[in-house]
């Protein structure tokens, strides 16, 4: 009984810090994606020195979130005990610092995502420029 009714009430928050790593992943990934083909429109090496530095970024964003979940569950836990057990304390139990880390982690690489999309705007605007400065040197002769 105690134990069914523990795991129903946490099933829901394990599911949703799984959904808040997904979705970290998922990002990551994309900005992998977008920083891949930012090179090759560029015509750059794709080195494995970035690949490096992407597995780097992930290993220190999931142990920021591995680290900052340790201590969610501690107080889910804490506020699960005080609330079942004697305690008239009502707080909410929610990941809240897994859930703020996985906002500022997704903001941080949508950001990047948009940084690469936008200098490849940039990067045709200066090629057009290029070729009407080419365009004109050639008509002047």
């Amino acid at each position: 009984m105690i134990l069914s009714e523990f795991f129903s009430y946490f099933v829901p928050k394990a599911l949703l810090l799984a959904f808040l790593y997904f979705l970290v992943f998922v990002l990551i990934a994309l900005d992998l994606r977008s920083g891949i083909s930012k090179a090759k429109r560029n015509k750059e090496y794709v080195s494995s020195r970035g690949l490096r530095r992407t597995m780097r970024k992930t290993a220190t964003y999931f142990g920021v979130m591995l680290y900052v979940t340790t201590v969610d569950v501690m107080q889910m836990l804490g506020i699960y005990g005080m609330q079942h057990y004697g305690s008239l304390l009502s707080l909410p139990v929610f990941p809240v610092l897994t859930f703020t880390v996985a906002v500022f982690t997704g903001i941080i690489e949508i950001k990047s995502i948009y940084e690469n999309s936008d200098q490849k705007h940039t990067q045709k605007i200066e090629n057009a420029a290029k070729s009407i400065r080419d365009i004109v040197k050639w008509i002047r002769g």
